[in-house]
């Protein structure tokens, strides 16, 4: 059975600017042949050499293709739950190869961007969400389950905080933190060991950089946390809960002491009006939400 299918290609007129969002390039911006594929209602396409300048090493777009198609046919088999929390995306899934980005193939800059349109007038919908994971010269040559571990990364951790409308209005800390949870899990998934090099300096930068935060809200907040960060192997599932918890009720309970509840900025609609609701004193409504946090906190703490 063929694993992708091969869609119509065609030209590239606009090229990415910022970390989310695509905009229109210049009207002199050169045109150039877009390879795409399709897997399982899953777009993979891949700008030719010389799209938006040359090509910053890494492979050419058939073979980029190729180890894109590698690291999804690893997330089926062995990850399902990812495979299929990403072909659950309300809306349109892209994978881009990009080998003319320089942020992407800097040392210092990052492996991989999430985006909300891919820039082509032809793909991006007129109405709906497209979910766009872009992916450099040098996360492209990542082992293919390291690759899918930053594609899990893009679509489902980015992605569901575009598709529950609160990527934009979380701290960037916090944002990285939770899609990085999500890319632990599904190393552990996959196998990745924590003996590994890379995935040691991850769970270092996890723990040290993007999720102090969080972790300084289960140290106050949580009987028994530091248990869940001092295993020798940290319970993603868990600590993701932790952080559902901690996204949801974290802000309104340390507010509990001051009299009133303020809406989370995660139900901000990017691209629209803040929307927070009136301050009021505590009822019987966020009473019951207490109540139902701290039985949360007691069940997990077991």
């Amino acid at each position: 059975m063929a694993f992708f299918r091969p869609l119509a290609g065609t030209t590239l007129g606009a090229f990415a600017l910022g970390s989310f969002l695509f905009l229109s390039a210049p009207a002199a911006a050169p045109a150039a042949k877009i390879f795409w594929q399709e897997l399982d209602g899953i777009t993979v396409f891949a700008k030719g050499r010389g799209a938006a300048g040359p090509a910053i090493g890494g492979p050419g777009p058939e073979q980029a293709a190729l180890r894109i198609r590698e690291a999804l046919e690893i997330l089926r088999r062995r990850s399902p739950r990812y495979y299929q929390a990403i072909r659950a995306l309300d809306g349109r899934v892209y994978i881009e190869y990009d080998p003319t980005d320089r942020r992407l193939a800097s040392p210092t800059g990052p492996l991989a961007l999430f985006r909300t349109r891919t820039g082509i007038a032809e793909a991006d919908p007129l109405v709906g969400r497209s979910f766009v994971a872009v992916l450099g010269a040098r996360a492209i040559q990542w082992p293919a389950a390291e690759l899918a571990g930053i594609l899990v990364h893009e679509l489902v951790g980015h992605g569901r905080q575009y598709a529950q409308n609160r990527l934009q209005a979380m701290d960037h800390g916090d944002r990285e933190c939770e899609a990085r949870l999500h890319q632990l899990r599904v190393f552990q998934d996959l196998g990745v060991t924590a003996g590994d090099g890379t995935v040691a300096a991850f769970r270092t930068s996890l723990e040290d950089v993007w999720c102090q935060s969080f972790a300084s809200y289960l140290s106050d907040s949580w009987p028994g946390a530091h248990g869940l960060w001092a295993a020798a192997d940290l319970d993603a599932a868990r600590l993701l809960a932790a952080f559902d918890t901690y996204r949801r009720y974290g802000p309104r309970i340390r507010r509990w002491g001051e009299g009133q509840w303020t809406a989370a900025s995660f139900d901000l609609v990017p691209g629209a009006q803040r929307q927070e609701e009136d301050p009021v004193a505590p009822s019987l409504r966020g009473a019951k939400k207490l109540i139902a946090y701290a039985r949360l906190l007691l069940r997990n703490d077991r």
